[in-house]
């Protein structure tokens, strides 16, 4: 037995020697693998240029309410000994830690971050206890956060929150998001930021973002900020126009404003001095107005008398690109001309003037319009972009908020206007609502039978005074869509019209076109899209009068197997099938609808 035990060991002994033999001539290979990683031209890079690539794709998952889910981008650490050393010494690289889908993780990077100005993307809102718990420990560092954007419901932020009374010297962007969780239950009462929150001392805050957060207004906070949005403020908590006015006061450098359901709840008077002084009727602000100097987008979702005071007592650069979401109140209704002063600053750009207009009914109860400076191209930012709603509904009030607005629009140098299923809309409003345009050269309307009816008869209109003269003599395109060419029953003032001859539309739109055309002022392009009861004969027919027919070749409407209620669009059928159940108001709605 003692033979055996001896020969056991000295194998042992031999295993070991080999493993040892074995290691060092790997480590030998791995250095020589090194020495011919060196020699590849990705390996002539610089550390510094290296880590720069590295933080490019560690940050391309971030949003505003997250870091990235996915840690992917951690596996440039993996790929030779030359790139993990790199990334291990960039402690910026590590610097915006993610929660998710593992706590752990965030522990690390934040360790290996060091001193880095940190970023803290998170939404809690759905986490679990321990990585809340690790958002809570980051959140300790706030002497060196530069980022922080949190959404979380009430009861977290409360926990997350609490401990931040210490002054952020490096903080430099902050969004805090009171996320109710639930869309069937949400309170009002938001979550209440406490009064020495961050100790009213962040030197570098330059952008806020407050939702569903209450803020005392004085804090020290509200100063020298360049992006300020402010998105449902519980109704107690709102400030009144004189406090919110005073915070922009502090600002001067403010370059974004974004302001929704904001102001305190208190109806102005329209009757009162404020809105019949001869300063609030000028496209100037009123005195003592604060100024703005390098606003450059302004966004305001508020009631008409609101919206118009507020951007009376501003200032601003008429370069200021405008997004208003404006609710008719119980005193204006669908009166929006308090705020028609604010045109007139539009129209004081020579080089911003609107060359494309949008209109389009959003809802039975609302409009939007979208002005664009480019008149073929209206993918971009508009110049403008108008949301305008009231409350009590009548079928043709679209029709008339899109006059008024129109008539006090500066379009001198409009060229193309589209109009989208605005209802009722009959030829004295088309011609009031474009009559300010004489450059226009191409119309677009989309959806209502009766306000496509009533454009071709203000095109082909004759005047008894100016036998000669057509309306618009610049226009050169007319486009059609979703249209049919057979008078369906309409309702018009709260009656139903019986259908007209069959061919008595087609013949309209040919009578004004070749009267437009013996008037020196021809229609050359006409377009036709998804229209019914039009077919080759008729599209060869309008050939012989216009240069150009953009006809998409759909024959509609002519089936044994028609619908009886084929006179309504699909716009007009909601999600079973049934005229007006496509909005919310479908009661309301249905009203004015024929029987079927």
């Amino acid at each position: 037995m003692s033979g055996l035990e001896v020969t056991e060991t000295d194998a042992n002994d031999a295993r070991r020697a080999l493993d040892d033999e074995i290691a060092v001539h790997e480590r030998a290979i791995r250095t020589l693998k090194s020495r011919r990683n060196t020699l590849a031209p990705i390996a002539q890079l610089p550390p510094e240029v290296l880590c720069s690539i590295f933080i490019f794709i560690s940050r391309q998952g971030q949003t505003d309410y997250n870091n990235g889910m996915s840690l992917d981008w951690t596996k440039v650490s993996h790929v030779c000994r030359y790139w993990r050393e790199c990334a291990l010494d960039c402690p910026r690289l590590w610097s915006a830690p993610s929660f998710q889908p593992s706590q752990k993780w965030g522990l690390e990077m934040l360790q290996r971050s060091k001193m880095a100005p940190l970023s803290i993307r998170t939404d809690t809102s759905y986490m679990t206890p321990k990585a809340v718990d690790a958002v809570h420990t980051a959140l300790q560092q706030i002497h060196r956060i530069s980022e922080l954007h949190i959404t979380a419901v009430p009861s977290t932020l409360q926990r997350l929150c609490a401990p931040l009374n210490r002054a952020a010297p490096l903080l430099e962007s902050l969004l805090i998001h009171a996320n109710p969780r639930s869309s069937y239950y949400v309170t009002d009462e938001g979550f209440p930021l406490a009064d020495d929150f961050l100790a009213g001392e962040t030197p570098r805050l330059r952008r806020l973002e407050l939702i569903r957060t209450r803020i005392n207004w004085k804090s020290g906070i509200l100063c020298d900020l360049t992006s300020l949005k402010i998105i449902k403020i519980p109704h107690a908590s709102r400030p009144t126009i004189t406090q919110m006015l005073d915070i922009l006061a502090k600002m001067p450098n403010l370059r974004m404003l974004w302001l929704e359901d904001f102001l305190h709840n208190v109806d102005l008077d329209p009757d009162s001095s404020f809105f019949n002084s001869s300063e609030s009727q000028t496209d100037t602000a009123m005195p003592g107005a604060i100024a703005l100097p390098k606003l450059r987008a302004l966004h305001l979702h508020a009631s008409t008398l609101q919206c118009a005071a507020f951007l009376s007592a501003l200032k601003m650069p008429v370069s200021v690109a405008f997004d208003l979401v404006v609710r008719g109140g119980t005193k204006t209704g669908r009166d929006f001309s308090p705020i028609f002063p604010l045109f007139k600053r539009l129209g004081a750009d020579s080089k911003r003037t609107i060359r494309s207009l949008i209109v389009e009914r959003c809802s039975v109860h609302s409009v939007m319009l979208r002005a664009h400076q480019n008149a073929n191209n209206t993918a971009g930012h508009p110049l403008f972009k108008l949301e305008l709603s009231w409350q009590q509904f009548t079928p043709s009030t679209g029709a008339i908020v899109m006059h008024d607005v129109l008539r006090a629009l500066p379009l001198r140098d409009l060229r193309s206007v589209q109009v989208r299923r605005v209802e009722l809309v009959d030829s004295d409003r088309w011609v009031g609502a474009l009559s300010n345009s004489p450059k226009l050269r191409s119309i677009k309307v989309v959806g209502d039978n009766h306000s496509t009816r009533e454009l071709i008869t203000a095109l082909g209109q004759v005047r008894a005074s100016e036998p000669r003269k057509v309306w618009i003599p610049s226009l050169r395109s007319l486009s059609i869509e979703e249209f049919s060419f057979r008078g369906d029953c309409d309702i018009i003032d709260e009656e139903y019209h019986e259908p007209e001859d069959e061919d008595a539309m087609l013949e309209q739109l040919l009578d004004c076109l070749m009267w437009r055309q013996e008037c020196r002022a021809p229609v050359t392009e006409l377009r036709l899209q998804e229209c019914r009861y039009i077919d080759d004969d008729a599209i060869a027919r309008l050939e012989e009068v216009v240069v150009e027919v953009d006809w998409d070749g759909l024959v509609q409407g002519y089936s044994d197997d028609e619908d009886e209620d084929e006179g309504y669009s699909d716009y007009e059928y909601g999600y079973f099938g049934y005229p007006g159940d496509s909005d919310y108001e479908d009661d309301l709605y249905a009203g004015y609808l024929p029987p079927y």
